[in-house]
């Protein structure tokens, strides 16, 4: 262990003796931690007692680079690891660091929340994570709300694991608009992850609308091969959208070919639910779950196929609202297909508490009287929905056409465009990664 403590005093004393003043030498010294290689075994103390030598708000990037090693030699023996140790070893770094000097290192410390994660899931402990990713990811997004980050997917998936889905609904932003480059680049799967997860997200707080645009992103990410996200999400789009609309929804004409070709080809039992959807007989559907039962728990379905069956008997009772003022449960029931007529008073009794029907039930007959919905669209609550949205519609309206004037006036989009040669000397003054 001698050479790791050596190791280790080689970097304490190179951070400590390293100029971080201007811009320049914050850089210098953020290239010169990421140069250095990974060390090759782990002993905890070490790690600590280099840590007490540094002085977090002094020396932000070596106590970075020291706990990235640390947790990338703790996720390689996991089962003697402290996750509380770690998690508050984490938090003072939060509370303490130099911001300044982090956004010169946004690949390593995005580095150490990923670390982070693999260790929570593994340990089985992701609660212990999240109130920590809710405060990096902050910190790379530079106060942009809509610019989207390697980590939203990690913090995600530590919400899903938890069964803490609160959290992350700050972060669920279907408004982005630009996307983080840690690293100068970006990894398509975080995207891809940032969707599912999202959406899964939604989809347990039943906020099926929300979760079938964030799957739909997920299909519709521009690919050269089908991944198993892709693959995954869209068999949670076609689920959602029968729930939602009683048919699978097209997807936008923009889906690569080979999604396309792929979905065609491996999703038959799907296509079959969609068709016995939408069928009249309530025991083709019955019959085409139980025959699929085993596929749809590989998938990590079924909770949601179950709740495709009851919207099938919703939409049947809906229907009926359209040619019956009055109707009794047991005729109800025989009409949509339900076992007997107190099931039937129970699912009417969801969908009033829901607001899917404005009806009454009266137990002296066992009849059910429908009625139009009269305050729908009425009081302060719709109205400031109403508000909000305009509000939201405008200004996504006004940072479009913030985005298109720039883009018109980007030299490099305008010889693109006018099929003309532009002389590099006359880009210089564009950003790199226009030229990327």
């Amino acid at each position: 262990m001698a050479s790791i403590q050596s190791n280790l005093d080689q970097i304490v004393s190179l951070i400590q003796s390293a100029k971080v003043e201007t811009d320049n030498e914050i850089r210098s010294v953020a290239e010169t931690l990421r140069k250095l290689p990974l060390l090759k075994n782990y002993n905890a103390d070490n790690y600590n007692n280099s840590l007490q030598c540094l002085n977090c708000q002094q020396h932000s990037m070596g106590v970075l680079i020291i706990l990235v090693n640390k947790l990338n030699h703790a996720l390689g023996c996991i089962g003697s690891v402290d996750s509380d140790v770690i998690c508050n070893q984490v938090q003072t770094f939060l509370e303490t660091c130099n911001i300044r000097h982090i956004s010169f290192a946004l690949d390593m410390f995005a580095q150490l929340f990923q670390t982070l994660t693999r260790i929570l899931i593994e340990k089985q402990t992701p609660m212990r994570g999240i109130n920590l990713l809710t405060r990096a990811i902050p910190i790379i997004q530079s106060d942009e709300p809509s610019r989207l980050t390697s980590l939203h997917s990690q913090l995600f998936e530590l919400c899903l694991s938890a069964k803490c889905f609160k959290p992350a609904l700050n972060f669920i932003n279907p408004s982005i608009s630009e996307i983080e480059k840690e690293d100068g680049r970006f990894d398509a799967k975080h995207y891809l992850l940032y969707a599912y997860y999202g959406g899964m997200i939604l989809t347990a707080l039943k906020r099926f609308e929300h979760a079938l645009f964030f799957f739909e992103q997920a299909v519709t990410c521009p690919s050269s091969a089908v991944s198993r996200i892709t693959c995954e999400s869209h068999k949670k789009y076609m689920i959602i959208s029968l729930i939602l609309h009683g048919t699978v929804i097209p997807l936008p004409k923009y889906v690569s070919p080979i999604v396309v070709k792929f979905i065609r080809q491996n999703f038959s039992q799907y296509d079959e639910l969609e068709r016995a959807y939408g069928s009249p007989k309530a025991s083709s559907l019955e019959a085409v779950v139980v025959k699929y039962k085993e596929s749809f728990v590989e998938d990590d379905n079924m909770g949601l196929i179950k709740q495709l069956v009851k919207s099938f008997y919703r939409k049947k009772i809906l229907r009926l609202t359209k040619t019956f003022v009055t109707l009794s449960l047991a005729d109800m029931a025989t009409r949509v297909g339900l076992g007997s007529a107190d099931e039937a008073e129970a699912l009417v009794l969801c969908m009033i508490e829901d607001g899917e029907v404005c009806a009454s039930i009266s137990h002296r007959d066992g009849m059910v009287s429908f009625r139009d919905n009269a305050d729908g669209f009425d009081g302060r609550a719709m109205l400031a929905r109403l508000e909000a949205e305009t509000q939201r519609c405008v200004g996504i309206e006004m940072e479009l056409r913030a985005r298109d004037e720039g883009l018109a006036r980007n030299p490099e989009y305008v010889r693109k465009c006018s099929g003309g040669q532009t002389d590099p000397e006359d880009l210089g003054g564009l950003p790199h990664k226009l030229h990327q």
